[in-house]
């Protein structure tokens, strides 16, 4: 296995049927890679344009000889049933593809992708993206003008916060335990 310092991480930021990507070699190093994202096709039944997505995928997660795959959580949460299948479809494609390749996933909530890459919180106003956009094209060396950077800075944002290595651990869900009854006590 090659040393941590050329390990390879594939920074995934998904919207709209589409996976936007981002390389990042560990531990700062960003690379240049074409195609920039990969879409669902719309021409093709639910099963068949999966499948090809999740082939497309493995086919660059191979390309590439990816480390770890990083994938942003999603920015806006008010989706209609559509949207979130296939959100949650192409993510679940992405997850059996890294399994298939015996690749690393990881989930990145990018306030934590923030904070592990050295960016100050975005004030009131000004979104993650920008924040984002602004400060990787300042230090990456990138121009800027490169095909669907809005959407890529995302995911070269959870790239460069798990090559960091200084991601926070996920919280632990917290759930309300629910008073149970019993019939006698309902009763009384």
């Amino acid at each position: 296995m090659e040393d941590r310092d050329s390990e390879r991480i594939l920074g995934v930021y998904i919207t709209q049927g589409t996976a936007y990507l981002a390389l990042v070699q560990s531990p700062d190093q960003v690379l240049s890679i074409e195609p920039s994202c990969i879409a669902v096709s719309d021409s093709e039944d639910t099963v068949t344009s999966l499948r090809g997505f999740m082939d497309a995928f493995r086919s660059e997660v191979r390309r590439y000889h990816v480390f770890a795959v990083a994938v942003a959580h999603p920015l806006l949460y008010r989706w209609g049933y559509t949207e979130a299948f296939r959100r949650v479809s192409l993510e679940t494609a992405i997850i059996l593809a890294c399994q298939a390749e015996s690749v690393r996933y990881v989930s990145v909530e990018l306030h934590g992708a923030l904070k592990a890459s050295g960016i100050i919180r975005p004030p009131k106003g000004i979104s993650v993206p920008k924040q984002a956009a602004a400060h990787l094209k300042a230090s990456s060396g990138l121009m800027g003008d490169e095909p669907h950077w809005n959407e890529r800075c995302v995911a070269l944002l959870a790239a460069v916060g798990v090559a960091s290595g200084n991601l926070p651990a996920p919280k632990a869900k917290r759930t309300r335990k629910r008073a149970v009854k019993t019939k006698k006590q309902a009763r009384a």
